[in-house]
């Protein structure tokens, strides 16, 4: 067993009447030296127990273990089933392919399809069923004739230049050499054109950029009449405000109106109808105030142009800068 080492000791059988006959047998395993080698003896040995042991797992008439053949006959079922599922989406992708190849998916394609089957109508039209079928039969007897005549050179052309075996073993069948195979044309074709999956994959994305361009149009409208109608707002954008602590967010969404100020985390939070995260009231001591000494120092030329501070109620002093919008 794996290298080991058995060796037998002698039997013994019961010789009375009144027992049946017995057979003892002493075993004894003596493992190998790490990193020794391997006999062929031993290998055979190894084989043989491993052979015995499959055997007395089967049962006394020989029939296999219940447990093993119903997990084969689930694997061999599921093996199947795989092949069988295979095998429909073949089907279904040529007839879908060919479904669309009728209806101009491709319109390339459609149109060498369409155009030949407009040349063979004319073609049977024209020229009359005898004769497209002697060409038809000539062409296969000639195929076959002119094939045979070019095999015959070859030979001769290989006899007379002398090569070695060695070269044509690398030759194709008939003496030919190995050349790619390019498949049947009609078969390429079908399997060109798009199926109805590979159509959903390839405008997955386009559809849904211009899915998220619609949906925000909508929403771009219905806030520009929720501005005009309930908040009649005089200015509403995108800007970056500037905290107490001195540090600027961006991204913010702003709408002023005649009374106050407000804004929001971003145009989606202003869209949800959740709450605004400041506000100014312009009642009382309110109104525009020029930047400070060191609002001046950190802002740059082009922030300054844009720049507005407004103070009043419920918020103090408010810094903000206009954004793109």
């Amino acid at each position: 067993l794996g290298g080991g080492r058995g060796r037998l000791g002698g039997f013994e059988s019961g010789a009375g009447a009144d027992r049946k006959p017995q057979v003892y047998v002493r075993a004894q395993l003596t493992l190998k030296e790490q990193g020794g080698e391997v006999t062929e003896a031993e290998k055979e040995a190894s084989i043989t127990i491993a052979q015995e042991l499959r055997e007395g797992e089967k049962g006394k008439t020989g029939e296999e273990n219940i447990i093993g053949s119903s997990i084969n006959s689930v694997r061999g079922a599921m093996a199947n089933a795989k092949w069988i599922q295979n095998l429909i989406r073949n089907i279904v992708d040529v007839i879908e392919s060919l479904f669309n190849l009728i209806n101009w998916v491709d319109p390339q394609k459609s149109m060498l399809v369409y155009a030949g089957i407009c040349l063979v109508l004319v073609c049977l039209l024209v020229v009359k069923t005898r004769y497209l079928v002697l060409v038809g039969g000539l062409q296969q007897f000639l195929s076959g004739l002119l094939r045979s005549g070019r095999r015959k050179k070859k030979e001769k052309r290989k006899e007379e230049e002398g090569k070695d075996k060695g070269k044509d073993e690398g030759k194709g069948e008939n003496g030919r050499a190995g050349t790619r195979k390019l498949g049947n044309p009609i078969s390429n074709l079908i399997a060109m054109v798009p199926t109805n999956e590979d159509l959903r994959r390839y405008y997955f994305w386009e559809n849904f950029r211009l899915g998220e361009i619609e949906k925000e149009r909508i929403n771009e409208k219905r806030r520009v009449a929720r501005l005009r109608t309930l908040f009649k707002a005089k200015f509403q954008g995108s800007v970056s405000l500037r905290t107490a602590e001195g540090e600027w967010s961006g991204g913010h969404f702003l709408v002023l109106q005649s009374h106050r100020v407000a804004w929001w985390k971003s145009e989606r939070a202003f869209d949800n109808g959740e709450a605004c995260l400041g506000q100014i009231h312009f009642s009382g001591h309110s109104g525009l105030a020029g930047l400070s000494p060191l609002d001046m120092r950190t802002l740059g030329k082009q922030e300054l142009a844009r720049c507005s501070c407004v103070f009043g109620r419920s918020g103090g002093r408010a810094v903000g800068v206009e954004g793109d919008s």
